[in-house]
């Protein structure tokens, strides 16, 4: 299996037997981690090696290897550039951290809901196009607090959020 870096994984046992208990070992020092038919792993940071085995009375099965292969941590976005323009009402923020094709961003509000890039000739929100490191958005009352963060668009893993405020 592969995850994110700092993801969460749900491991599961397919096709469960009634009765049977399943424990979940760590390969690396041998303690349980946690009995059931799905575990749930959080913040995994390093590839690792789980155990799992049925037990039913006095009857143990082998221990079955599970590979978790976490992948490369990515890099929040870290240069973001603030211009607000007063005259339109409108503030542009734009990453300006390296491009790379293999990259794109997302902005989301407060509560973590994608905004979209503000289309001052349809006098509309619309989704974002190409590597998305603009976004441009109308100047509210409300707090000037956004997030930004890095997504790989192969492995759709994302990077940390960076908080902007203007």
């Amino acid at each position: 299996m592969e995850t994110w870096y700092s993801g969460a994984q749900v491991l599961t046992v397919k096709h469960p037997i009634a009765g049977l208990e399943y424990r979940w070992y760590d390969a690396a020092t041998g303690f349980r981690e946690e009995t059931g038919n799905n575990i749930f792993l959080q913040n995994i940071v390093e590839s690792k090696v789980y155990l799992v085995r049925g037990i039913w009375d006095d009857r143990v099965s082998e221990k079955t290897k599970v590979y978790i292969n976490t992948l490369d941590e990515i890099d929040k976005p870290k240069n973001i550039q603030v211009k607000i323009d007063k005259k339109k009402n409108t503030v542009q923020l734009t990453v300006k951290d390296k491009v790379d094709t293999r990259y794109n961003y997302i902005w989301l509000n407060e509560e973590g809901n994608p905004i979209y890039e503000w289309d001052e000739f349809n006098g509309e929100y619309v989704r974002p196009t190409g590597v998305n490191n603009v976004l441009k958005i109308k100047l509210t009352t409300s707090s000037g607090k956004i997030y930004v963060q890095k997504i790989d668009k192969e492995t759709t893993c994302k990077s940390e959020k960076t908080i902007v405020t203007f």
